[in-house]
């Protein structure tokens, strides 16, 4: 199956478009490309990492692979939410770096029209959404911008590990 092919699914309407994994995160309609999710897996035993930044929860061995857990709320809205952390992973990978995103549930893959965004990324003001498309009786679904998230996760690592490299002045 050729590359192209295995990028495009027909929806119910007939149309092609790229596949997106379509997930919730709180209150919030999100996907991402195929292309960069691994998998989707059930959250089980979770290890704290000391000084890690605020967005990772974690570390889970999955088949021997060891993977930060981030968390999806955090990342999109800068806190924690109330009832604790999403049960679900969606491994997502960017070049050779597999991180597990940490999400409430997943509604499905579905094809969404390539482009054609009804709110594109500078109308959304949020750097990790691409843009918006609607989903009908579900509502809209942000796609999320997966470079932007690694990035953002890699910096807030890179800032922790220089906190804890500064020597405080005696």
């Amino acid at each position: 199956m050729s590359s192209e092919r295995s990028k495009r699914s027909s929806s119910a309407s007939g149309q092609s478009g790229t596949r997106h994994v379509v997930f919730w995160v709180g209150q919030r309609c999100l996907s991402l490309s195929i292309e960069v999710v691994r998998e989707v897996v059930d959250l089980r035993q979770l290890t704290s990492v000391p000084m890690a930044p605020p967005a990772v929860l974690g570390i889970i061995s999955l088949r021997g692979t060891i993977l930060s857990v981030v968390d999806a709320e955090y990342v999109l809205s800068g806190t924690h939410r109330a009832g604790g952390i999403g049960r679900v992973l969606v491994l997502v990978r960017d070049s050779a770096v597999v991180a597990a995103l940490a999400i409430d549930r997943v509604l499905g893959v579905v094809a969404l029209p390539e482009g054609g965004f009804l709110h594109n990324h500078a109308a959304t003001a949020d750097p990790f959404v691409l843009g918006h498309h609607d989903l009908g009786p579900t509502g809209l679904v942000a796609v999320l911008d997966p470079s932007a998230l690694f990035h953002h996760v890699d910096s807030q690592r890179f800032a922790a590990s220089l906190e804890r490299s500064v020597v405080p002045p005696e």
